[in-house]
Formats: structure tokens, C-alpha cells, sequence
């Protein structure tokens, strides 16, 4: 078996006839996701920029498809039970897979953002890191605007409605 030194985690088999390419997909769809630290720092290509701004897409639209069933739970029309189906199942379906589509990199780097602003003292501290990490980051600002982008156009819909 050969083994694979992947820098910041160590020696990795792999099976005997396993490509290089193979191996580096491998370590790039199974290995990294394992260490969202060493994700964050991997490069994207630009087809990977590309899709996360899909994903992000996505997320924001099924996010934004869920808003009606989560407003008839708050109003008491509905259980909590009734959440897997309908509009807001469909909804929590696409929000899972734009999360699922992002790149592994960008993956990483929502994930480290996401322990740094748990290791915030107080919600103001959290909310300050959670806009510090978030500007210094182009990847995550890309990222923020396409998921809200779905919500932005929501609104812009009903206000040209009234």
C-alpha cells in the first residue's frame, strides 16, 4: 500500500493501484473535510469559487422557502412534525444541498469561523468576530451575500408588490 505523507496530518495507505489522482481526490473530498483547519488554507480553483457562489445560492433560496411552514409553526397552524414536508421540507432539502455543494475549502474556513465565534466571550464579542472573520475573508463574503441574496430579492418582490 502506498503511503502518502499529507502535510499536517501525517502518513495515510492508501490501496496499491490507486492513481494520483485518485489519492488526491481522495484526500481532498474525504480527508480534509476531517480537518476543517488545514480546509480552510487548501487553494480553490475557479470552478470551485464558481459553484460555491451556486451553493450559496442555494442555501439562501432554501432557507428562504422554509420561512412560510416556520411561520405556521410559530402561529400554532402546524406541528413541528409537518417540517419534513411540503414547501419546507423542499426548502430544508436545498438549504442541505448548498451546504453540501460548497467547496471543502470554503467548508473549512465556515467552520473555523464557526469555533472561533463559539469561543466569544458574550454575544457582542461573537457578533464582532463574526463580522471580523467574515470581512477579512473574500471566500466568506462571497459566500454571505449569495445566501442572502434569495432574502434580499424576497423583499425587493413584496415591496414592489405593496
Amino acid at each position: 500500500m502506498p503511503l502518502v505523507n499529507v502535510e499536517g496530518i501525517g502518513l495515510i495507505d492508501f490501496p496499491e493501484g490507486m492513481s494520483g489522482e485518485d489519492i488526491g481526490n481522495a484526500i481532498k473530498k474525504d480527508i480534509l473535510p476531517q480537518y476543517p483547519e488545514l480546509a480552510a488554507k487548501s487553494n480553490r480553483s475557479f470552478g470551485e469559487a464558481i459553484t460555491d457562489v451556486g451553493a450559496g445560492l442555494a442555501t439562501g433560496i432554501g432557507g428562504l422557502a422554509q420561512v412560510p411552514g416556520q411561520l405556521t409553526q410559530l402561529a400554532g397552524l402546524t406541528s413541528a412534525e409537518d417540517s419534513g414536508s411540503g414547501l419546507q421540507g423542499l426548502g430544508k432539502q436545498l438549504e442541505e444541498f448548498g451546504q453540501e455543494s460548497k467547496s471543502v475549502a470554503l467548508r473549512g474556513k465556515e467552520a473555523v469561523r464557526a469555533k472561533k465565534i463559539s469561543e466569544a466571550d458574550g454575544i457582542l464579542a461573537e457578533f464582532g468576530t463574526a463580522i471580523k472573520e467574515t470581512i477579512k475573508d473574500p471566500a466568506l463574503i462571497m459566500s454571505f451575500f449569495a445566501e442572502q441574496l434569495p432574502n434580499l430579492a424576497g423583499s425587493w418582490g413584496g415591496g414592489l408588490l405593496a
